[in-house]
C-alpha cells in the first residue's frame, strides 16, 4: 500500500509529465527519461502489445530538454529503503 506523500507525489509526477508529452505514450516518454540517465544501463520493457515495442523504439529518437527532465524530476521526494539494517 502507498503512504498518501507516495500518491501525492505520483499524482503530480503524472500531471507534470501530461502537460507537456504533446499526444506520445507515457511509456515513451518514461523511456526518453531513462535513456538520458548514463547510470541506468538497461531498461526492462515488457512488450506484450505491438504498440508497446514501437513505443520503445521511438523512445530512442526522443529526446527530453532539460527543463522537460526537471519537471518530471521535481516531485521527487527521496525516501529511506526499508527492510536493510
Amino acid at each position: 500500500m502507498e503512504s498518501a506523500l507516495h500518491s501525492r507525489c505520483n499524482r503530480a509526477a503524472s500531471c507534470r509529465l501530461e502537460s507537456f508529452l504533446l499526444g506520445l505514450p507515457r511509456a515513451q516518454v518514461a523511456l526518453a527519461w531513462m535513456l538520458g540517465k548514463p547510470f541506468i544501463t538497461s531498461p526492462i520493457v515488457g512488450a506484450t502489445k505491438p504498440h508497446h515495442l514501437a513505443d520503445a523504439v521511438a523512445a530512442l529518437a526522443l529526446r527530453l530538454t532539460p527543463a522537460e527532465v526537471a519537471s518530471l524530476e521535481e516531485p521527487y521526494e527521496p525516501h529511506p529503503v526499508l527492510g536493510f539494517s
